[in-house]
């Protein structure tokens, strides 16, 4: 039986308006469930650019000095192309 159903049935069986705001809080919890929801979606997103970025610079350390490193890095992170 779902929160929504369990009201219905309160609201049946004793004629009450104390469901009335129990549905309010229900509301405003599923929002807050849908905003993490996608808070949570977009975390998985950013997880996973950085897991690519990670796999790439295992490759990177084997090519650029640490200095070199540091200049991409500031770079990318500066919204900045560079050819390299």
């Amino acid at each position: 039986m779902t929160a929504d159903e369990a009201l219905d049935t309160l609201d049946r069986v004793y004629h009450t308006p104390l469901t009335a705001p129990i549905r309010q809080e229900l509301a405003a919890l599923r929002h807050d469930v849908e905003r993490h929801v996608v808070i949570a979606a977009g975390q998985a997103t950013e997880i996973e650019k950085l897991r690519a970025l990670l796999r790439e610079s295992e490759v990177w350390l084997d090519i650029y000095t640490p200095q070199e490193l540091r200049v991409r890095i500031d770079a990318a992170l500066a919204g900045e192309k560079r050819n390299g």
